[in-house]
């Protein structure tokens, strides 16, 4: 099965050190898709013609920032509610921002498997491989935060 990964996130450099690092880690057997956007609603069109064409569904997954312009995270996952009801599309929240606040409204979210704070680092890119990717549960939860 193909699964694609979607990087949502303002910031062209944030976007380019993510993709470097996963690409890196990817194991050469694994089919994996990346893609990425800097702005929310071409990303939310790319995944609503993927649904529309039955592409989607259990192997679409999304690294999604809070903090940008015309279209916050916490919009996008109310938006992508509309075009994913059952919640099959799952999310992790990589953002810039430590506020205790932000990370527990989106751990709170049931989409949001975990928060995961900016820079993007290798352990941090094991964490999504191994969990998106490879399916391994994590530990006690099913949501965890890590700076």
């Amino acid at each position: 099965m193909n699964t694609e990964i979607i990087l949502i996130d303002d910031d062209p450099v944030s976007i380019l050190l993510s993709k470097f690092l996963l690409e890196k880690s990817f194991d050469s057997r694994e089919t994996i898709t990346l893609t990425s956007f800097t702005r929310p609603k071409e990303g939310l069109n790319h995944i609503e013609d993927l649904l529309n064409n039955k592409i989607a569904g259990n192997c679409l997954k999304i690294l999604l920032d809070i903090n940008m312009p015309l279209i916050s995270g916490w919009e996008f996952l109310d938006l992508l509610n509309e075009y994913d009801p059952e919640k099959k599309i799952r999310v992790i929240m990589h953002s810039s921002s430590i506020r205790q606040a932000d990370i527990s409204k989106a751990l709170a979210n049931s989409r949001v498997d975990c928060y995961i704070c900016k820079p993007m680092e290798n352990e941090k890119v094991m964490r999504i491989i191994n969990y998106f990717v490879k399916s391994i549960p994590m530990k006690n939860t099913n949501k965890f935060a890590s700076n």
